[in-house]
């Protein structure tokens, strides 16, 4: 029995990567990374007999720290309810003007700077910051 369901495994992966591996330039087209429908022409008339180079799929960029919940050291980038609490205390503080949305962006930077502390924010310094809007 047990040496049943080993032979059947083995054929279903058989089979789906069979599949895909004929399928990849569907899969690719798909995901974005090949010639799309409307640059490929099925009319041998409309190519001239030219061979064209395949279009490179260019190359996309996410910054990291744009989706990181910073612990350590809050900059550029970080989000999360910690920055909502460091902007709440720079709005209450310093009349900082910010909208309160957890992303520590450029201008929560800039009224950090304003606030007279650096560019980024150690954990000792975002509480000392905290401590100052439950203080009040």
């Amino acid at each position: 029995m047990n040496k049943k369901k080993t032979i059947i495994a083995l054929l279903i992966l058989v089979v789906v990567g069979t599949i895909i591996f004929w399928k990849r330039s569907w899969i690719k087209e798909k995901l974005g990374f090949g010639p799309t429908a409307e640059t490929t022409s099925e009319d041998p008339a409309e190519t001239n007999n030219e061979i064209s180079p395949r279009p490179q799929p260019s190359p996309i960029y996410i910054p990291k720290t744009l989706y990181t919940e910073c612990s350590a050291i809050f900059k550029l980038g970080c989000k999360g309810d910690k920055v909502k609490k460091i902007q709440e205390s720079l709005n209450k503080n310093f009349n900082a003007g910010l909208t309160v949305d957890g992303y520590f962006g450029p201008q929560t930077e800039n009224a950090l700077v304003k606030a007279g502390f650096k560019k980024e924010l150690s954990v000792f310094e975002a509480v000392r910051l905290m401590y100052m809007n439950k203080k009040s």
